[in-house]
């Protein structure tokens, strides 16, 4: 199943930046359509904790405080 940015982020309740920062991350899977679109086709097995812990850490892999 297919899942465009938007669709992705009302599914996870987050902010489609939010999205956007976990494709950028590799946190997400993602294929590119021929016009450009973003197009989520599956999730890895991470928790959004996880991506979030990373997204918002250090060099050091520990969270920042």
């Amino acid at each position: 199943m297919e899942l465009t940015v938007k669709e992705f982020a009302a599914l996870e309740r987050v902010d489609e930046r939010t999205v956007r920062r976990w494709i950028a991350k590799g946190a997400v899977s993602i294929r590119r359509t021929p016009g450009g679109g973003i197009r989520i086709v599956e999730r890895r097995s991470e928790s959004r904790v996880t991506i979030f812990a990373r997204t918002n850490s250090d060099n050091s892999g520990h969270p920042s405080q």
